[in-house]
């Protein structure tokens, strides 16, 4: 480091109680890019497992097909619920844990039945499913992570359920790509992180905290056993004997205090930034990530920042909400940023429609190769304080080779999206000396990155001053929405479009209410 850089730029540390939670030692780390490398990866894993297996999940469907067009292993089944059942059969020390949200009832259409999970799980007397409710109204349970025998875990982005599975080549046709009902969908990127090792007894704690929040039953640890046992065959390892971060976000609740540690990562690192910030991220309205993007790009050593997003959310209702809030924060930053030091792109390919998109649902951040976090925290506000998230974190700087690994990984991303060989991308950018540089130099292919167009209606956008409501970052104050929707109604240029944006809003909250109060009586 420079001097003339140290009194700007702070040097970046993972400090546990301020940014993550824990440091743990993993003997093996690897990165598993999209939905069909790390259902292929849990299926073997959990073949391996003996005693425990341990889900936390904001979806999960037992009808998920976890292999395709590959024969059954052992004759065990490829569906998820089938799957886990045959692994009870036959290994009789085993139990299966699964902790899922209690769903909003905005979801109840799009998600797989809460009697047919049941009916699909709770089969086995070794197999423990349950809803986790336990948090603010409006708020979820939003971690992706699966323990298994506390020696290997899974954390990221990706649920075990519908419309997750893709290949990293994203194809116009691939016949692989259905859902439970044998309907096609639209190309979908992830990215998932496997660790074993002390890391995945920390995840594991994590996971028996979150299920005794929720139960208030204790589930003793299991011995952890050696990492080749349970390791699953065929997964390349991308890093080993480094040190990893563990960070959370948890909202206050009852005696539960707030926790924000993704959040101040986040801000720690962009501080930390010298040369570039690259991130992919299904959502970007977190407000106070965008003031410190704003601080830096407007500053005077402003390094390149990078942001591979959707281009448009599912839904009517995200993309009159949490598109219109994207779009405002890219705007400003856009105002701010120096030429050629930002860009937000979205995925395309040759073969798509208009109407079609590689939907990126990634949330993932690396700054100049030497900090990474990945995890299942969207770059909302949401995920920075109202709902339960779990992320992983690399400091680059404790070897040349974990360094090496970060930026391996980045280039493969980017490779991804341009259609383009790894090597291709590192002597690209090494010539041209700039990440936007080499993505404007290969941005020719049949494979390419789409600049963010921001293309959001203007009444829309006023119709939103504020992110209370739409994307709030703690629970919410029923006082304080009241006088939003009030204040909002005052406005006649924008009144009709409150009416179809709130009136919804406010009916899907009260009818949540009485779906939960329906569930507690059922239950």
């Amino acid at each position: 480091m420079s001097r003339s850089l140290a009194p700007s730029v702070p040097p970046f540390n993972l400090l546990p109680g301020r940014n993550c939670w824990r440091v743990a030692e993993a003997e093996n780390l690897a990165f598993l890019i999209d939905g069909a490398s790390y259902f292929d990866a849990f299926y073997r894993a959990a073949l391996n497992a003996e005693h425990s297996i341990t889900i936390l999940s904001w979806d999960i469907d037992t009808r998920t097909r976890l292999l395709r067009n590959i024969p059954d292993i052992d004759e065990f089944p490829t569906e998820l619920g089938p799957f886990l059942r045959r692994l009870l059969r036959r290994k009789k020390s085993l139990h299966v844990h699964i902790l899922n949200w209690d769903y909003s009832l905005i979801y109840a259409t799009e998600r797989q039945s809460v009697p047919a999970v049941r009916f699909g799980l709770d089969s086995h007397p070794r197999l423990h499913f349950h809803l986790n409710s336990r948090h603010p109204l409006g708020a979820c349970q939003h971690e992706k992570l699966v323990v298994i025998d506390n020696t290997v875990a899974f954390t990221g982005g990706l649920d075990l359920t519908k419309h997750r599975w893709d290949t990293s080549e994203h194809q116009e046709h691939e016949p692989r790509r259905l859902d439970q009902d044998g309907n096609t969908y639209d190309p979908f990127h992830d990215i998932h992180t496997i660790v074993a090792g002390e890391v995945a007894q920390a995840l594991g704690d994590l996971a028996r905290l979150r299920w005794h929040r929720a139960t208030g039953e204790q589930l003793a640890p299991t011995p952890r056993r050696p990492v080749s046992e349970v390791w699953p065959t065929g997964v390349s390892v991308d890093l080993s004997n480094l040190s990893v971060g563990l960070a959370r976000t948890q909202p206050k609740f009852e005696d539960q205090p707030e926790v924000r540690e993704i959040e101040q990562l986040y801000l720690d690192a962009i501080a930390a930034a010298r040369r570039n910030i690259f991130m992919e991220s299904q959502y970007l309205t977190a407000h106070r990530i965008g003031e410190a993007l704003h601080t830096r790009l407007s500053g005077p050593r402003a390094p390149e920042v990078v942001i591979v997003t959707r281009m448009r959310s599912d839904g009517w209702l995200e993309r009159h909400t949490m598109d219109a809030l994207r779009a405002r924060l890219i705007r400003r930053l856009r105002q701010t940023a120096k030429p050629n030091k930002f860009r937000v792109y979205w995925p395309t390919a040759s073969w798509m429609s208009a109407d079609t998109c590689i939907g990126v649902h990634s949330k993932l951040l690396i700054v100049d190769d030497s900090i990474l976090t990945i995890g299942s925290a969207n770059c909302s506000n949401r995920s920075m304080g109202l709902d339960t998230e779990c992320n992983l974190v690399i400091a680059g700087t404790q070897s040349n080779t974990v360094r090496a690994g970060l930026k391996r990984l980045r280039h493969k991303l980017l490779g991804e999206h341009l259609g383009r060989q790894v090597s291709e991308v590192q002597q690209t950018e090494r010539r041209t000396r700039s990440v936007i540089g080499m993505i404007t130099h290969l941005n020719n292919g049949a494979r390419r990155l789409h600049e963010y167009s921001c293309d959001q209606d203007d009444q829309i956008e006023r119709l939103l001053p504020s992110t209370t409501l739409i994307d709030p970052e703690c629970p919410a104050d029923p006082d304080q929405l009241w006088h939003l929707l009030v204040r909002q109604s005052r406005h006649p240029v924008v009144r009709r479009h409150a009416a179809l944006i709130f009136l919804p809003l406010a009916l899907i909250g009260g009818m949540g209410l009485l779906w939960r109060w329906l569930r507690r009586q059922r239950s």
